[in-house]
């Protein structure tokens, strides 16, 4: 959501273009980080005996990574 408030277009006959690759590039990362998108599987790992604990650790990771990949499209690399 906050890369397509940023990046995203205003109407249906705009591109999507500009929103596209930070969004892309956030989605692989996430993938990268945890091995899913998916809340149950997220879940249950953070709640496994050796996982995280607490899913605001998974909220905390995931914004690292959206802030990482905001700061490379500010500054042209992406």
């Amino acid at each position: 959501m906050v890369i397509g408030g940023l990046y995203g277009r205003d109407g249906p006959e705009e591109d999507h273009a500009r929103a596209w690759d930070p969004a892309i590039r956030y989605r692989e990362r996430f993938l990268t980080a945890f091995g899913t998108t998916r809340c149950e599987p997220l879940y249950e790992q953070v709640h496994a005996p050796d996982g995280l604990g607490s899913c605001s650790l998974v909220g905390e990771r995931a914004a690292r990574i959206l802030w990482d990949v905001l700061s490379e499209t500010q500054e042209g690399g992406g």
